[in-house]
């Protein structure tokens, strides 16, 4: 019963920032990331890495404030400023290490820009949310918007390759798919989350009006960068020794634990409709 509390009161967290979009969908992930970071840097101590939560928070909230007003050229303004900056807050340190510098700018680049996506991804608009055979302009209190719809796709996608590759894997796994990192993954697994996902995206793309194409090659592609998000946190807690980041979330360990497979899924999904997206949309009205 607490695991399933916290499932929906987090969900339910998750979906209204996503609906609100804009500044409530930032806030949201900050926050969420902060605790996040917590989580990172706390397992990195166990490993003897002291990496700087103070300069890691600092320049992830920076980023979110350039993701909300849309400014890319900021973002990577301000992840090369950390970079810098990264060697200086350590070298101020007694026990000044390269690691520590490694891990804390890692922090910012994984924990902090790479979810920092997910705002720019929901901001994409262009002529309004497609939704089965009725079209909405981006007002009122939801951002009705395309970055809604593709924001929904990618959550879609996420949710079914994860119960797919669960559900397969507990049937029918066999095969291990990466046993030093996880012994638990199966291959069978892994497929049966690709399979899922491209179904699910078949299905929520036809009703925002995404082609086929589109929507085979987003279930492949997102999936895929999920399941290998999902790998690399898995690879952090096993070389920490550690089953769960924290106990932040009853019953479901911590926030890194939940929401490992968005992390790389969001840059991926936000260059691929930004620039991928059109070109496999006319090769699409070719083919079918």
């Amino acid at each position: 019963m607490k695991r399933v509390v916290t499932g929906l009161i987090f969900f339910s967290l998750t979906l209204a920032s996503i609906l609100l979009g804009g500044f409530w969908l930032a806030l949201f992930l900050a926050i969420i990331c902060f605790i996040g970071e917590k989580e990172y840097v706390h397992l990195n101590e166990t490993k003897g890495n002291r990496p700087s939560f103070t300069f890691i928070a600092f320049f992830g909230f920076l980023v979110f404030g350039a993701a909300l007003f849309n400014r890319y050229d900021l973002m990577i303004a301000i992840v090369s400023c950390a970079t810098i900056v990264s060697f200086l807050a350590i070298m101020t340190r007694e026990r000044s290490t390269i690691a520590d510098t490694a891990t804390s700018l890692l922090g910012v680049l994984y924990g902090m820009l790479l979810p920092a996506h997910l705002v720019l991804l929901r901001g994409i608009d262009k002529s309004g949310l497609h939704f089965l055979n009725y079209t909405f302009n981006p007002k009122g209190l939801f951002q009705l918007n395309e970055g809604l719809g593709y924001l929904i796709l990618v959550f879609a996608i996420i949710v079914m390759t994860d119960c797919g590759a669960y559900y397969i894997g507990s049937k029918f796994g066999k095969t291990p798919l990466a046993p030093r990192i996880s012994p638990k993954k199966t291959l069978e697994g892994s497929i049966g989350g690709f399979i899922s996902a491209v179904f699910i995206s078949l299905i929520v793309g036809s009703a925002i009006h995404i082609d086929p194409l589109n929507c085979i090659v987003a279930g492949i592609l997102f999936s895929a960068f999920a399941q290998l998000g999902d790998l690399a946190e898995s690879m952090m807690k096993r070389d920490a020794n550690a089953k769960d980041a924290s106990d932040f979330l009853p019953g479901h360990g911590g926030i890194l634990d939940r929401a490992d497979s968005f992390i790389f899924t969001a840059a991926v999904a936000y260059y691929y409709f930004n620039y991928a997206y059109d070109f496999i949309r006319l090769l699409s009205e070719r083919i079918f």
